[in-house]
């Protein structure tokens, strides 16, 4: 949606391979002042390059990174190259299975929570009934409070939210916490 405007937000769009397959996340930062896609990619980019893929297979390699401000028509954006392979060992998962990632708000309802559907995790994390083990998911939580606090640090009022197109608002991330089951994720591919 490039005629959407939210004030003061920027949309990040992490992409990466699987096989064949192009999937993407998309994230929304929120600050009090003028938005520095460059900042923003930049330490999402080093995120994605130092964390995140720790958390996904070898065979999932992360491309770019994204940053583009939507608090108006024609926002500026700066995409980094990240060219980084997942670090975790072992047989993925099919490329629709992913664990989902609950970012939380103080908003108590549908506008106030965003999901995030990671790359296929290793089968080692899940146990025969699907269960993601706690370990793991303790292991994404931090992951993703790792990335809060990176933003925070940029200043500014910068912070991970979720954006809501209903009232055209971002909310900062106050709580991370993952569902304890593999979510089949039907992506919106673009090749």
């Amino acid at each position: 949606m490039p005629s959407l405007v939210i004030p003061d937000t920027v949309e990040v769009t992490i992409e990466w391979l699987t096989g064949v397959l192009i999937g993407a996340n998309v994230l929304h930062v929120v600050t009090d002042t003028p938005a520095d896609t460059a900042a923003i990619a930049g330490e999402v980019a080093g995120w994605v390059f130092g964390t995140y893929t720790g958390i996904v297979p070898a065979s999932t390699l992360f491309t770019t990174v994204t940053a583009r401000d939507i608090s108006m028509v024609g926002g500026g954006a700066t995409t980094e190259n990240v060219n980084a392979a997942g670090t975790d060992p072992g047989s993925a998962l099919p490329p629709n299975a992913s664990m989902c990632v609950t970012l939380r708000t103080a908003l108590n309802s549908g506008r106030g929570r965003g999901r995030v559907y990671t790359p296929p995790q290793v089968e080692a994390v899940v146990d025969d009934f699907g269960t993601i083990l706690l370990g793991r998911r303790t292991d994404a939580i931090d992951k993703f409070g790792e990335l809060i606090t990176a933003l925070a640090a940029l200043g500014g009022g910068t912070a991970l939210a979720v954006a809501s197109r209903m009232d055209l608002v971002s909310r900062p991330v106050t709580n991370v916490t993952v569902d304890p089951v593999i979510d089949t994720q039907r992506r919106r591919l673009r090749n």
